[in-house]
């Protein structure tokens, strides 16, 4: 019995080696190209460093974006859009540069309600998650 179980294991391990290989061999003769293309949604407005772009689901098609040395901008969500306006800015709490700063926002479920948004952020010498009721 002992033996057949081995022997099962055994054949299901040559089967996936043998599909992997399989697909290893196929996939570069598909020649498979994907066209696409990059285009700036918001043409009109700027932003510095910025690591995210966040919607409250608030009902007001307002965007956020996320700047990493410690500014949260907000605007219409419209191609056109030309103003933005400071919605946060902490940028005297951070440490930023390289892969510090201002780096992640969430909005609370029910942010249209209770105004709780949390946002992560390193300080000297480690990361922090705040919460702000706005």
């Amino acid at each position: 019995m002992k033996k057949k179980w081995i022997l099962l294991i055994f054949l299901i391990i040559i089967i996936i080696i043998a599909g992997i290989a399989v697909g290893f061999l196929i996939l570069p003769f598909l020649n498979i190209a994907y066209t696409y293309s990059v285009e700036n949604a918001f043409p009109n407005l700027s932003f510095n460093n910025p690591v995210g772009i966040y919607d409250a689901n608030d009902g007001t098609d307002r965007l956020f974006v996320v700047e990493q040395g410690g500014i949260i901008w907000t605007f219409n969500n419209n191609r056109n859009e030309i103003d933005k306006y400071k919605f946060l800015d902490i940028s005297d709490q951070i440490v930023t540069g390289g892969e510090r700063g201002l780096l992640g926002l969430a909005f609370h479920p029910n942010y249209e309600v209770n105004g709780y948004l949390y946002v992560y952020y390193t300080k000297i010498g480690n990361g922090r998650i705040n919460h702000f009721t706005l």
